[in-house]
């Protein structure tokens, strides 16, 4: 049995004689079309849109992230001081350097051997103590767990409280997230909240 398929020529294989292209098919049964031009051009420019779109919001995303993070990192530090001091019933101190500048370093340092018990730092997020605007300070906890005045006499409390403001290095003005201020209480309460990015 032969069918006639116009433009086209056949060969009959299979159970039902299905037929098979040999030569040339017909286009209402392979359509094959390519992308022309002007739709090329479309696409390009919607990624473009949607790349400017979403490219500044994945930065700042990035940097509130680094902020969070070490935000978290140096509350775990101080809590650390915190409960070392409670649990030796002796003063602990902190030692931050290098303030206000992307080569700061906090170190816990062990109240009996004064060796690094554990630190923090970050290159890309600075620290400043907003009290006072120096380049170092010590943190002491008493062995109540209160700030303690100076480590010569620790069990006078630092009535005060200090408070810390962590920024990105790259931090956008105005911004909410990519700043945080670290406050502890003269109680030895530390809490961290969201601050608006200051220069």
């Amino acid at each position: 049995m032969q069918t006639d398929y116009p433009h086209t020529a056949l060969i009959h294989l299979g159970l039902h004689g299905a037929p098979i292209c040999f030569q040339r098919c017909n286009r209402s049964n392979l359509s094959q079309r390519g992308f022309t031009l002007l739709e090329l051009l479309i696409v390009i420019a919607l990624i473009g849109i949607l790349a400017a779109i979403a490219v500044p919001n994945f930065q700042e995303m990035v940097k509130r992230n680094a902020v969070v993070s070490q935000n978290n990192e140096l509350v775990a530090l101080l809590n650390t001081a915190k409960s070392e001091a409670v649990r030796r019933s002796t003063a602990v101190r902190i030692n931050v350097e290098g303030l206000d500048s992307g080569a700061w370093q906090a170190i816990l340092l062990d109240p009996d051997t004064d060796q690094t018990l554990r630190s923090t730092a970050n290159s890309r997020v600075i620290l400043a103590d907003i009290d006072q605007s120096l380049d170092s300070i010590e943190i002491i906890f008493n062995s109540r767990g209160y700030l303690g005045q100076s480590w010569s006499n620790p069990d006078d409390w630092y009535t005060g409280g200090i408070t810390l403001r962590l920024r990105h290095i790259n931090c956008t003005p105005g911004s909410i997230g990519q700043s945080r201020e670290i406050q502890i209480r003269a109680t030895g309460q530390i809490e961290g909240t969201p601050d608006d990015c200051k220069s």
